[in-house]
């Protein structure tokens, strides 16, 4: 740990983390600045902005990827009155000696500095957790210590002034989520514009594809991340701003009617749990863990491909299901319970899983790839496809239930 801490520290120190916090010291100076001239901040909470700041704000500078996902605004528009912003109100009241206020700074800025790098890379996840148990620590004991200071902090301070602290940890949540959410955007346009050079070339990208998606997309931050393949090169191709503007709001319906088709399925999901019966597409009704395990299945299958494609030894491994290691499961529990046998000339192969409702899929080859054999009902093969009558009469064959996302 001791030599790991160094390196950790000096990482953070690299311009591509040093320029998104100066930027946000920078925003967050602006917005105390404006407040103090409206009132709403005074000297009295420049230790309650400086906890803020490395508490909360770098916390959250550390998760920008999550202001490209779905609600994320909603979200944290519904955690604004979370306990942590309540504790930082209360601890703010109160105000310590300057040596016991250099002190506490300097070591919680240490451990956030600590426990934000650290989470970063894997190996370091054990230094991350020490880092976050000792702020906690710091702030157990800082709740602690306002208590026995708070009476007579109480006496020197205004209604206004407890209302300033209190306001304090809101507003500058609110700069924080505006600043995620224009830095995910910066963020998000760049990987589309880059997407859209690639899809150009030789030809420069011109001004009408760059402007149609921020005029319609604007700082829709899961939107301007997701949009990519045919949608680049048809943006691209556009010969004019109607059509641009038209082919992103297309982009857009498409988008939300993939959304409402899985909010349905998430709903049936739940609707038809325990259900006997097949729809009117020939499916189960009640397809619980189907999805998750056909995608499983899949994914081994795509894993068979490549490692038979390889130049030594042209031959299916048997010890693949190495690649679902826990927490890489592709949605399944650690435990998968995903079976498979390979041949002992390594030239066969299949795999099977009994999802959560009894149902089983099953997945295989008899010979190199691409060729791939599909399976599904009350009980597994019970043996290599081209062998055993469960697999059916030809490859590439399988039934409505693999479209489980219908």
């Amino acid at each position: 740990m001791r030599a790991t801490i160094p390196r950790i520290v000096t990482g953070f120190l690299h311009p591509k983390i040093l320029l998104p916090i100066a930027l946000l010291a920078v925003l967050v100076t602006g917005a105390v600045l404006g407040a103090m001239h409206i009132s709403l901040w005074t000297w009295a909470l420049l230790r309650g902005t400086i906890v803020w700041f490395l508490a909360s704000g770098l916390t959250r500078l550390f998760k920008l990827a999550d202001a490209s996902k779905e609600g994320f605004v909603r979200r944290r528009a519904r955690s604004a009155l979370t306990a942590a912003v309540i504790v930082e109100f209360y601890v703010g009241l109160v105000s310590f000696s300057l040596g016991w206020e250099l002190a506490i700074q300097i070591v919680a800025t240490f451990l956030s500095v600590l426990a934000v790098t650290s989470t970063l890379d894997e190996r370091h996840r054990p230094i991350a957790r020490f880092a976050q148990a000792c702020l906690v620590l710091l702030g157990i004991a800082l709740v602690v210590a306002t208590a026995f200071e708070l009476p007579s902090a109480l006496e020197t301070q205004s209604w206004a002034d407890i209302g300033r602290s209190f306001a304090l940890p809101l507003w500058l949540g609110a700069v924080a989520l505006a600043y995620m959410t224009l830095f995910a955007a910066h963020a998000n346009y760049e990987v589309a514009f880059l997407r859209m050079k690639l899809a150009a070339r030789p030809d420069p990208v011109g001004w009408r594809p760059r402007m149609a998606l921020i005029a319609d997309l604007g700082l829709r931050n899961p939107e301007i991340r997701e949009f990519g393949g045919a949608w680049v090169r048809e943006l691209v191709a556009a010969p004019s701003w109607s059509t641009a503007t038209a082919k992103v709001r297309q982009y857009r319906d498409w988008r939300q009617a993939g959304i409402d088709a899985k909010r349905v399925e998430a709903e049936a999901l739940v609707r038809f749990a325990g259900v006997e019966g097949i729809d009117d597409h020939g499916r189960q009704l009640d397809r619980r863990e189907f999805a998750e395990t056909i995608g499983a299945l899949e994914w081994l299958s795509t894993c068979h491909m490549g490692w038979h494609r390889k130049p030594q030894p042209t031959r299916y491994d048997a010890d693949l299901l190495r690649i679902f290691q826990p927490g890489h499961t592709r949605g399944l529990p650690d435990d998968h319970g995903i079976v498979m046998e390979v041949s002992d000339d390594g030239q066969r192969w299949f795999a099977w899983r009994r999802t959560i409702t009894g149902w089983v899929f099953a997945i295989g080859a008899d010979g190199p790839p691409p060729i791939q054999w599909f399976h599904d009902g009350r009980e597994p093969p019970i043996g290599h496809p081209g062998e055993s009558p469960e697999w059916g009469d030809s490859p590439f064959e399988r039934s409505p239930n693999w479209d489980a996302a219908g």
